[in-house]
This record gives structure tokens, C-alpha cells and sequence, in this order.
């Protein structure tokens, strides 16, 4: 097993009041805070502030488990390891352009990523984090986690290698009062 790899077991889970039961995916109250049993011994990204600014064009990270472009290998596990994938962020409306998702894009509350191939992520999975990471030079391992800041939490995206099809999130400085109400003073924004 990994040294790194920390499991941790879940001792209770806050759902959003307004969570979409019917299973519709691009709901940008489908968001939930998991208080886990033990505090984290790595260091953990802080959440993005409401008053941070992000403009479309700007670089951030998708982690997921997804099996990559290529897909699992025969015989090995679907889902592996951690993969990291540099996206640009793209506001709903620009995501809603006709040459991206064309209006499909029902909320403002919800942001786009696009990876570099142009095309859907094949890493992403739905609950994965969109990150604004420190990474001098897109290297993550030169970087200073404690700089590191959540965007988003993947809610929908087209089938993996899509071209022009951004991977939707939903934009978490959107839901900052809700988890202060639920975290108090144990997260930082």
C-alpha cells in the first residue's frame, strides 16, 4: 500500500437541503460535507473564497481516479491510482457557447474545465475536486499544498474524450454560507 495513501472512515455526512433526489446530475446543490473520524495528517486544500475572482482561460487541476485516455488495462484494476489533469476554467456562460455545451449548462452556479486535449476528462469521475493549486511550472510536486484551494466538485461531463465537451462542476464559493453553517470554524475559506 502507498505510504502516502491516508483511509480514512466517514462519522457522519451533511446532504444539502435542496440535493436533487431525482438523480439529475447537473444540480448545483448536489453537495455534501463528509466529517471524517480523524483529523487529516496532510496537509488538505482550503475552499475558494466568494470573493476570489477567476477568469475563464485560467489554469487549474482536476484530480480523479478514472482509468485515463487509454482506458484500464486488460486484467488490471478499473480505477488506480490519483491522476492530476491541468484544466482551464470556463464561466457557465462561456461553457453554455454554441461551440462548447450549447446551452446545456442549466446554472450559473456551475463552472466548466477544459483539459489541454480540448476534450472531456477521462480522469474525472462525478465528487472529484477542480483545484487551483500552487504548481510553479504545472510541476504539483514543487508546489506548496498549503496553497492550495478547492474551485469545484464535478457533477457532470460527457463521455470521456469528447472534443469540445468541458467537464461541469459546481462552484463552490457559491455554497460558502452553507458550509460555515455546517463546519463553523473548523474549515478554512
Amino acid at each position: 500500500m502507498d505510504e502516502d495513501l491516508e483511509v480514512q472512515t466517514v462519522k457522519s455526512t451533511t446532504i444539502h437541503k435542496n440535493w436533487a433526489h431525482d438523480k439529475y446530475q447537473r444540480s448545483p446543490f448536489d453537495i455534501a460535507l463528509l466529517k471524517l473520524e480523524h483529523k487529516c495528517s496532510h496537509a488538505t486544500p482550503k475552499l475558494l473564497s466568494d470573493h476570489f475572482t477567476l477568469t475563464t482561460g485560467q489554469a487549474l487541476t482536476a484530480a480523479g481516479w478514472g482509468a485515463g485516455s487509454q482506458g484500464p488495462a486488460l486484467g488490471g484494476p478499473i480505477f488506480g491510482s490519483l491522476k492530476l489533469e491541468r484544466q482551464e476554467y470556463i464561466c457557465a456562460k462561456r461553457c453554455n457557447a454554441s461551440a462548447l455545451w450549447n446551452g446545456a449548462v442549466p446554472d450559473e452556479r456551475l463552472v466548466c474545465g477544459l483539459n489541454d486535449g480540448r476534450k472531456s476528462s477521462c480522469i474525472v469521475d462525478s465528487g472529484c475536486p477542480l483545484l487551483l493549486m500552487d504548481a510553479p511550472g504545472y510541476d504539483v510536486a514543487s508546489g506548496r499544498p498549503i496553497f492550495d484551494f478547492v474551485v469545484g466538485i464535478n457533477v457532470d461531463g460527457a463521455p470521456c474524450g469528447q472534443p469540445a465537451r468541458p467537464d461541469m462542476y459546481i462552484d463552490i464559493r457559491e455554497h460558502s454560507d452553507w458550509i460555515r453553517k455546517n463546519c463553523g470554524d473548523r474549515v478554512e475559506l
